[in-house]
């Protein structure tokens, strides 16, 4: 998962440009025809990862990212999960502290 979260980091600036935001994204692990899956395969059969992130704030055109998660799924029960930091160079506003729990001290060596 680790090249994920160095790809989502790299393109945060240019999601921020584009006024599109991060906020939870669910994706076949692999691409359906490059795992050869047929397509009558059923949805409890897929895995799946889910992300989030928490933000500054609300505006994806002036806020940045203080923290990713990610959890590899399936139907049945969770198989991974990771969670990175990511120290923002700016203040963390308290009211967004106080929805995600994440302050300045949390990100700092991040």
């Amino acid at each position: 998962m680790v090249d994920v979260y160095q790809y989502i980091v790299s393109k945060q600036r240019t999601a921020s440009r584009c006024g599109a935001a991060l906020l939870l994204l669910i994706v076949p692990l692999v691409p359906i025809k490059a795992a050869g899956v047929k397509n009558s395969t059923k949805v409890t059969d897929a895995v799946f990862v889910a992300f989030d992130t928490e933000t500054t704030g609300f505006s994806p055109a002036t806020e940045r990212i203080v923290e990713i998660g990610a959890v590899r799924f399936s139907s049945t029960n969770v198989i991974d999960k990771q969670q990175w930091l990511i120290n923002p160079n700016r203040k963390i506003p308290f009211q967004a502290s106080r929805v995600h729990g994440i302050y300045a001290s949390t990100v700092r060596n991040s």
